[in-house]
């Protein structure tokens, strides 16, 4: 008969514990989810697609690791990255770099890993990309976690706009807290999904800080 003695409740020297034994664990030590934001094409939405997912639709955003979509998010911006991702031409498929952030460095890099697989950098259309890591706010409890979001393609301008009201807003950059959501643009005679960005407030003083341990972790 199994003997573990168990709590079923959260006790009070849990409640109040303080992380002891997680000093070394940070932001690219855990299995970080990315933030995707669902269009018409988008596997997750189809039921005729294995990975579909109930309830998804355009305009929702993923979170890939648990699996499970939103309307908008709550998120503090603690790192920018930008680089070179390859895009194949007839799929549209993106080829990333091996890395944490999936970025190139350069264009040159890009292509050396392209010709390194026996591809032709030539079949690849080579677009600046971004990345923002980011801590996700729960909207009921205010408990922060950590994702990613690319911004690819057309999201680039998003990015730089963000990027923009950040800097304009001023403090550091993982102080505010914005409303992430998605905004139908057009062009052409398409339509598809992009970022929206709202200034929503400051973050206290506890997650400030633990965004400016993430900050520097990743720095």
């Amino acid at each position: 008969m199994n003997q573990i003695a168990i709590i079923k409740e959260t006790p009070d020297h849990v409640k109040n514990a303080t992380g002891l034994g997680n000093e070394n664990v940070n932001f690219e030590s855990l299995q970080t989810p990315r933030l995707k934001l669902l269009q018409d094409m988008s596997g997750e939405v189809k039921k005729s697609d294995p990975r579909y997912i109930k309830g998804a639709e355009a305009g929702m955003i993923l979170n890939t690791v648990a699996n499970k979509v939103c309307e908008d998010v709550f998120v503090i911006n603690i790192k920018f990255e930008s680089g070179i991702v390859a895009f194949e031409k007839m799929t549209n498929m993106p080829f990333k770099a091996p890395t944490s952030s999936g970025l190139f460095e350069s264009v040159k890099a890009a292509e050396d890993a392209l010709m390194f697989e026996g591809r032709n950098p030539e079949d690849y259309d080579i677009k600046d990309s971004h990345m923002h890591s980011v801590l996700v706010l729960d909207p009921e409890t205010g408990k922060p976690s950590p994702a990613t979001m690319d911004f690819m393609k057309t999201k680039v301008k998003a990015s730089k706009e963000w990027n923009t009201l950040i800097t304009d807003q001023g403090g550091d950059r993982f102080s505010s807290i914005w409303h992430v959501k998605p905004v139908i643009q057009t062009y052409n005679g398409n339509s598809w999904y992009n970022y929206s960005f709202e200034f929503y407030g400051w973050c206290d003083e506890d997650t400030y800080e633990l965004a400016k341990k993430i900050h520097a972790s990743l720095s």
